[in-house]
């Protein structure tokens, strides 16, 4: 213990005057005669030791009373280790503050953000003029961790704004601790945060043992936020006519239920149309909208809800490309296959056919669905493009040919498959091998073929002289086992996805090319070649942008402008017709971006918060002490008002204040002293 005022101590000499007066007072007691004292000696004895009991529990109640009232007027206090003191040289604060947009929530006195910077304004007048500061944000600039003085930082803070970046707190202890700048100076690291359950990440934290830690919960009480999750559309073409649905899937992260919440659908800046939907606590729901599309080519959608205390999460941007159909490429050794005319005669698609030898590759890289039939002639241009192709999220369909004899090792190597060989071409087999099995209507791809299996319809027949290739899951199989048609399986290494037809379209194989079941199955994959295509939103928390650019780009950059014109140079790489960059920092807005090139539009992309920003789970202060109570340099400090904390930081800079203390104790002994006197007989 340490006292504020160590020159009223000098006050406890005042203890010896209450004694002396006691003393004093004791004087020696008359003796007073009676005729006869027999009845009242018992009597003398008895109140006498009384009295002297009384008289010394009002000494012992006076001068203790006197004692913690000099103690209160030298103000002392109490310290540890971890304090500091202000006049101390080399001493040094690293501060963080959460811009996250969790913080923009305001509980009535300005945002959780504005509510941190004044804590620091606070926190920069408990430091020393020799106190040098760092700060940091959810940006992580380089030049945040400067050494700068009081007021440098003060200016700083000024131009502070919200940030699309979240942090977790691993990350914001290492990134401190990077710092060398400060040298050896004794460092106190202050940490103002929400400290929000989905962006913090996991305990426990590596904190450095030479720092002392101090986290600070800015409001971090729970409340009510719906957000989108997710959309996604009941088809995967879309064109102008079409009565088109639009799903989303909404979530509540509140902990009241949100009763008939209500979601409007804009499409080019107009409403189209609006939805309720119920959301129970802590979950999520899935409701729709339909309406018209009423124009072509690439439209701008939202969903916007209007909702509590969060509203950077409140509008979900994304694209919606009218424009035409699926456009359908096919590479055959025949004329005229069977495949081909399928594609001619429907209105949704656009072929684009070749026999090999003369190949137009700008056509290939803009078609979402490509077919080669027979690789035996198959150009290397061609074959190189394939994982160019299936990392776009193109689909592409492999058909052997009558001279194949097995998986041309190119393209194997291309599709990280084995180079197959294929059994003999005639080959004969059972009657009861070469019919295809009635397929899984369970199966999501055959989901909208059969309402339910019927002994009525008749299957083709086949035999396959291709095996079941590794990674690849069989969509039709004959009823010996053999593996008709495959696809290549969820998480494999291509966002696309390729098939196989196990044998060739040939008569002596197959009847596949001629049976009805023919058509729906090569449109099914055509129609899913457009899922895989395109996302039709982004994320902040999306590092990498990927999307296909149907025009040829020479040397020059691409450049994303946003809605203001503002044009950024973002780090790119062109494959093919997939162009990939980086999501640079100066984008920082939900909302739509421009790709230009050469001062023209190449196409148009969506941008959103992320999901984690929205979720209003927080740490509490008990929460956050119970999780670092094992570590003597990390404490929780309370944020109840800007007061209570400059009261916290006085604390740190001069310990726990006991004047208080000792001033109620120096009333009670008075108050005791009182008692003592008029009721004590």
């Amino acid at each position: 213990m340490e006292f504020g005022n160590p020159l009223a101590l000098w006050g406890l000499l005042g203890l010896s005057l209450p004694v002396i007066i006691h003393l004093v007072s004791l004087q020696k007691a008359k003796k007073i005669y009676f005729s006869s004292t027999a009845f009242l000696r018992q009597l003398t004895v008895e109140s006498s030791s009384k009295r002297k009991l009384k008289e010394w529990l009002i000494l012992a109640s006076r001068v203790l009373a006197l004692l913690f009232l000099v103690f209160a007027f030298s103000m002392p206090y109490r310290k540890d280790l971890s304090h500091w003191n202000t006049e101390q040289e080399g001493l040094a604060f690293q501060v963080y503050v959460d811009n996250s947009y969790s913080m923009e929530r305001n509980p009535g006195q300005g945002t959780l953000l504005d509510q941190s910077l004044l804590h620091v304004q606070s926190l920069l007048k408990s430091g020393s003029p020799s106190t040098r500061y760092q700060f940091l944000d959810n940006d992580f600039r380089s030049g945040d961790l400067q050494s700068v003085s009081a007021q440098v930082l003060s200016r700083r803070t000024t131009e502070e704004n919200f940030s699309v970046r979240s942090r977790t707190l691993n990350e914001i202890v290492h990134r401190f601790a990077s710092a060398d700048q400060l040298g050896k100076r004794n460092k106190h690291c202050f940490i103002f945060s929400d400290f929000q359950k989905s962006t913090l990440g996991h305990f426990p934290v590596s904190f450095d043992s030479t720092s002392n830690y101090y986290l600070i919960p800015v409001q971090n009480t729970a409340s009510s936020n719906v957000f989108i999750d997710s959309i996604w559309f009941d088809r995967p073409v879309v064109k102008k006519g079409d009565r088109l649905k639009v799903f989303y899937k909404a979530f509540n992260s509140g902990e009241t239920e949100v009763k008939e919440q209500l979601f409007k659908l804009f499409i080019n800046q107009k409403q189209a149309a609006i939805s309720y939907v119920d959301l129970p606590v802590q979950s999520s729901a899935v409701g729709s909208f339909e309406y018209i599309v009423s124009e072509s080519g690439e439209l701008k959608g939202s969903i916007v809800l209007e909702d509590g205390d969060l509203s950077f999460d409140n509008t979900f941007y994304f694209t919606l490309n009218a424009s035409a159909a699926i456009k359908v490429a096919s590479i055959s050794d025949k004329v005229n296959p069977a495949q081909n005319l399928i594609f001619t005669e429907e209105e949704d698609f656009s072929l684009y056919a070749s026999n090999g030898q003369q190949v137009n590759y700008s056509l290939l890289d803009e078609s979402d669905f490509i077919l080669i039939e027979g690789w035996d002639q198959l150009p290397q241009g061609v074959i190189k493009r394939i994982p160019i192709w299936l990392n776009a999220g193109k689909s592409i369909l492999f058909i052997p040919g009558s001279n194949d004899r097995n998986i041309n090792a190119d393209i194997a190597q291309a599709l990280i498959i084995p180079a197959l060989s294929f059994k003999k071409a005639d080959t004969t087999s059972q009657a009861s091998q070469g019919s295809i099995e009635f397929p899984d209507v369970q199966n999501p791809f055959f989901a909208d073929f059969f309402e339910e299996k019927s002994n009525r319809v008749t299957m083709p027949v086949a035999n396959p002289v291709m095996p079941s290739v590794p990674g690849y899951t069989a969509l039709l199989s004959t009823h010996g086992g053999e593996t008709a048609v495959s696809r290549s399986s969820v998480g494999s290494a291509f966002k696309g996805t390729s098939y196989f037809i196990h044998f060739p379209l040939v008569e002596k194989n197959s009847n596949l090319a001629e049976h009805s079941f023919f058509v729906p199955l090569l449109l099914k994959m055509a129609l899913l070649s457009k899922e895989n295509a395109e996302n039709i939103y982004f994320r902040q928390s999306d590092d990498i942008i990927q999307l296909s650019i149907n025009q040829e780009i020479n040397k020059d950059l691409i450049e994303v402008k946003d809605e203001k014109g503002a044009l950024v140079i973002p780090s790119q790489r062109l494959n093919g017709t997939v162009l990939t960059f980086d999501l640079p920092e100066q984008i920082s807005k939900p909302g739509f971006y421009e790709l230009v090139y050469k001062n023209k539009p190449l196409r148009t992309f969506a941008l959103n918060t992320a999901k984690t920003e929205s979720k209003t789970l927080f740490y509490g202060s008990e929460e956050l002490r119970s999780l670092v109570k094992d570590l003597p340099n990390v404490k929780v400090l309370d944020n109840i008002s800007e007061v209570a904390f400059e009261d916290q930081l006085k604390e740190l800079t001069k310990g726990v204040p006991l004047w208080k203390y000792c001033l109620f104790l120096s009333l009670l002994f008075f108050f005791i002293e009182i008692v003592l006197i008029r009721w004590f007989k």
